[in-house]
């Protein structure tokens, strides 16, 4: 058989050149179209589907205001508006729980979805969801937000028929043009036979140069039989090919400049950020996580919470990961933390979501961590703020009634030590009662002083504090024993304050004591500094009473005693709470410290550590006397 296939073939070189023409352009022409319609058939339902995503992810992005609005025509408004898409079937707006608010076919609005491809929406993660990709028809939904919150779903499907319509056209006409060419090559293979070799060669030199890498090369000699044709189509497919090429890198750029974008805003988030898969096994990190664990991203994907933290830390974690994953969405709780690189510990809120891809799978889950050291911090100031205010309006009742209790008795106590003979044993006992009667008006004093109830008895006045603390520490040297060490940084350009020069005696009185009492009788140092700053929104906003921002005159009074627990120094402004032994100590020094601290419109910050003493610095606003009114100035 093949002798006899051999024969006829051999025979002659028109017959050679009629059934290889006829062959090759057959076999080229149906590769050409059936690759042609591939490519196109892909090209053009990669588009739609992009074309769809488009459409819908605009049509969530427009419906925002109107759903946050409730306004029925301005969904309708935005959901016609895409009906001017060809081949557009339909498009929706629907809420989270299912509720169509707006749709190209009017008659479905304010109806809830039931078929089971709409229904996977009301479950689905918030990201755009791929409900039909087929032949037929493309169905994407976008999730629609406002302040992060999902509020409803954007869906918009566009038929493939005019495609496939295409695509069956394109295959056609490639059927035709093959059977054309294979007639006109057979008709007139004779009278090609001498520029058919030419025509080959040149092919065969061009198809060389374009497999060598020369993209640019083309056919160029101008024929209309098969070869020509095969040379405008071999063109026409390497300008395709080089499109879709290019098309490809700039979308590949596109995606990196995207991916580099997001990860730029992930690292130089102020919050710890990572991404475990449902083992618990890292992904991903940011930088601020990295500081947590004492390593790079390299060295922590891979790896569990078990190759860094203490076994029962891990354990914390890996519940709050279960638990994230078992409820199917964020999952928020509080966490105090040390940081590997340099051992400095946080209070962190931290929220972990489950991740899921476009088919509903698990991924993984992505956690954000917070530090809310200085709010804790500051809600706790502001209780005791809270609590400070409502004791004294308390104690200044009391202490104001018990004061007219004392006047009398001190009063009467007087008469009748006056009216007594020095020789009289009750004598001794009267001038007893008179000494407690003074104690018990002092503590009044005290009392009244730290609810602000002595506001009323003396007027605040410009005063100069830098004169005011250097008597002060004249005085304080006469009355502190000599094994402290007073020591001074004053600027004399501070200025003046309004207040009353008393109660800042008072002040410096109480809190220089205590600094002698924490250094018991050994050896120290007690320093005073009185220095102007300026304070910014930003230095004031862990204050729990606000203050403005503008120019203080700080007062530091701070020593080397044995300092305040960590434990206690949220106490020690409580009325009659004291750490010295029963009979050394009323309670009240402190507290009426505050009180004329803050009669003063000033604020009081403590920092101590055990055993390393203490530093109370006081901020009183520095006084404009230009701008004090007339009645204090006089």
């Amino acid at each position: 058989m093949s002798n006899l296939v051999g024969k006829i073939w051999n025979r002659s070189i028109r017959r050679q050149l009629l059934l290889g023409i006829a062959l090759v352009h057959a076999v080229l022409m149906t590769i050409f179209v059936y690759d042609l319609v591939s490519r196109q058939r892909t090209f053009l339902h990669e588009q739609s589907i992009s074309n769809t995503l488009s459409l819908s992810q605009t049509l969530a992005s427009n419906a925002v205001s109107w759903i946050l609005a409730n306004d029925v025509i301005g969904l309708e408004e935005v959901v016609n508006s895409q009906s001017q898409f060809p081949d557009l079937l339909y498009a929706m707006i629907l809420s989270p729980d299912g509720r169509v608010l707006g749709h190209s076919d009017r008659s479905k609005v304010g109806l809830y979805i039931e078929d089971p491809i709409s229904c996977t929406l009301i479950d689905a993660a918030p990201s755009s969801q791929f409900l039909i990709t087929d032949k037929a028809l493309v169905d994407i939904g976008s999730p629609i937000f406002a302040n992060e919150q999902l509020i409803g779903w954007a869906r918009v499907a566009i038929s493939q028929k005019k495609i496939n319509d295409g695509l069956q056209v394109i295959t056609r006409d490639g059927i035709y043009y093959t059977l054309f060419a294979i007639v006109v090559g057979s008709i007139f293979a004779l009278i090609m036979a001498r520029g058919l070799t030419s025509g080959i060669q040149h092919l065969v030199r061009v198809s060389s140069k374009i497999a060598k890498g020369h993209e640019e090369e083309r056919i160029s000699f101008t024929r209309y039989d098969e070869i020509g044709q095969l040379g405008q189509t071999l063109n026409k497919m390497l300008d395709t090919i080089i499109s879709q090429k290019k098309q490809t890198e700039t979308a590949q750029q596109a995606l990196q400049k995207s991916s580099t974008h997001l990860r730029t805003l992930i690292e130089t988030l102020p919050d710890l950020v990572w991404l475990k898969d449902p083992d618990g096994v890292y992904l991903a990190c940011n930088p601020k996580f990295e500081r947590f664990f004492g390593a790079k991203e390299s060295e922590i994907v891979g790896k569990t919470d078990y190759d860094f933290v203490s076994r029962e830390l891990a354990d914390f974690f890996r519940e709050k990961d279960k638990a994230a994953m078992a409820v199917g969405g964020p999952s928020v709780n509080e966490e105090e933390i040390t940081f590997a690189d340099d051992g400095h510990r946080e209070l962190l809120e931290t929220i972990k979501t489950p991740m899921y891809d476009s088919n509903g799978s698990l991924v993984g889950v992505i956690g954000i961590a917070r530090d809310i050291t200085a709010r804790r911090e500051m809600e706790v100031r502001l209780k005791q703020t809270y609590k400070m205010e409502a004791i004294g309006t308390m104690a200044g009742g009391i202490a104001h009634d018990f004061n007219n209790i004392l006047a009398t008795v001190i009063g009467y106590a007087e008469l009748a030590q006056d009216d007594i003979p020095a020789s009289s044993p009750a004598k001794a006992h009267i001038e007893q009662i008179l000494i407690a009667g003074l104690r018990a008006k002092e503590l009044t004093h005290q009392i009244l002083t730290y609810s602000r109830m002595s506001r009323f008895l003396q007027d605040h006045v410009p005063i100069d504090i830098v004169s005011l603390v250097e008597k002060e520490i004249i005085f304080q040297r006469s009355v502190i024993p000599r094994t402290v060490e007073i020591t001074s940084d004053i600027d004399e350009n501070c200025g003046q304050i309004i207040g009353d020069s008393m109660a800042i005696h008072q002040l410096m009185m109480n809190i220089c004591s205590n600094a002698s009492d924490a250094m018991q009788g050994e050896e120290g140092t007690l320093k005073i500094a009185l220095h102007t700053v300026e304070l910014t929104q930003e230095d004031l906003k862990n204050e729990p009473v606000p203050h403005p921002p503008g120019m203080y005159i700080k007062l530091s009074v701070s020593d080397t005693g044995t300092g305040i627990p960590q434990e206690l120094i949220g106490r020690i402004f409580d009325p009659y709470f004291t750490t010295r032994e029963i009979g050394k100590g009323s309670g009240m020094g402190l507290v009426v410290v505050h009180g004329i601290v803050k009669d003063h419109d000033g604020f009081i910050q403590v920092e101590s550590q055990k055993g390393r003493g203490s530093v109370f610095d006081v901020f009183f606003p520095k006084a404009d006397v230009k701008n004090v009114p007339e009645q204090i100035l006089q």
